[in-house]
């Protein structure tokens, strides 16, 4: 874990391009047969899928040590964006550049985050704010990988295992 070893930190993973490939390939089947399924047969209810934010520790460790791992998500949330476009009735969100999740107070573990927050989310999904689409895409992308590099990992390793060991 994080604290047992903060010089671990220094290593990322390398990146795999077939898990890549073979990992795509399962994600992009079952979100067609399952979600997709649904959307397509009932045409006149709106669907609103958002993805559940994770801590920015969470978003740094994944855009600092594990590039496959980063590949795979954001090639994931482009499949479902694309795939949703074509419809009328259904919605992506994202919050991942959100200021609530740069505070770890915020979540129960790295990437699970306290129920106080469905409700914000619920309001922002109302109001339109934070809805994904392939034109706002990349900009969300850049500030999201923008935040998660920005965090000195190996300096907050330090910091809890100083504090909490």
């Amino acid at each position: 874990g994080i604290m047992k070893d903060v010089d671990t930190l220094s290593k990322p993973k390398p990146f795999d391009a077939n898990i890549v490939a073979k990992n795509l390939k399962r994600f992009e089947f079952v979100f067609k047969d399952s979600m997709l399924g649904y959307v397509d047969s009932y045409p006149e209810t709106n669907f609103y899928f958002y993805l559940p934010p994770c801590s920015r520790v969470y978003d740094a460790l994944l855009a600092q040590y594990d590039p496959t791992g980063l590949v795979i998500y954001t090639k994931s949330i482009k499949i479902v964006t694309n795939s949703l476009e074509k419809y009328s009735n259904a919605k992506l969100f994202g919050f991942g550049e959100s200021p609530f999740v740069d505070d770890l107070a915020n979540f129960m573990d790295i990437c699970h985050y306290h129920k106080k927050f469905d409700s914000a989310m619920l309001k922002w999904i109302k109001n339109g704010k934070g809805e994904l689409l392939s034109e706002n895409l990349p900009n969300y992308f850049s500030k999201v990988d923008q935040q998660a590099y920005s965090l000195d990992l190996v300096e907050l390793a330090k910091e809890i295992k100083n504090n909490i060991l």
